[in-house]
């Protein structure tokens, strides 16, 4: 004959109350997992849209400044003018600044700039930007964290192993230098 204490023996099919608040607490911790996963594929997503907003800001941009250098008329470029930093900073050909332009900095590895923004470098010539994430560009073969853009004559840019012409206006051309 079996003897169970009085406490023990239970009828088939009833839990304890430490059973079901173990399940309880189960089934609490499994909503929890599967919200955090379906709260970090939404991080991720909102990471990608992110990236490609800030994308098409910046194509929009240089589409800009692909507009206004073609836009140039041979009035408003000489020949003499060729080296000055009126005409190799695209920023100054456009009739508006992006809203995030720095303006001219000559010493920029020296200064803390923030991702997203547009500087003109003095001492490179190149109109550059500095994306928040890498991006890919149709006129680059890889991802890219900084953007270069420079103006240059026609035959400038056509001599120069080291840029891609994205425009060319009468005497004067955007180009995309070479990117970090």
């Amino acid at each position: 004959m079996m003897f169970f204490p009085l406490g023990e023996f239970r009828e088939p099919g009833v839990q304890s109350q430490e059973t079901s608040r173990l399940l309880r607490y189960a089934e609490y911790g499994l909503l929890v997992i599967i919200i955090c996963i379906i709260v970090l594929f939404l991080l991720n997503e909102v990471g990608d849209v992110h990236k490609k907003a800030e994308r098409m800001a910046v194509l929009g941009q240089i589409n800009t400044m692909r507009g206004e250098v073609m836009a140039t008329v041979d009035s408003d470029f000489s020949d003499n003018s060729a080296g000055s930093e009126k005409f190799l900073n695209p920023v100054r050909i456009m009739q508006r600044k992006p809203s995030n332009y720095l303006g001219v900095i000559s010493r920029p590895e020296q200064l803390d700039i923030p991702p997203g923004s547009w500087y003109y470098n003095t001492q490179t010539g190149f109109l550059v930007y500095k994306a928040k994430h890498e991006l890919e560009f149709p006129f680059k073969e890889r991802r890219v964290a900084k953007i270069k853009l420079a103006l240059m004559t026609l035959e400038q840019a056509k001599s120069s192993k080291t840029t891609k012409i994205l425009s060319c206006g009468p005497k004067l051309c955007l180009t995309a230098g070479n990117i970090q």
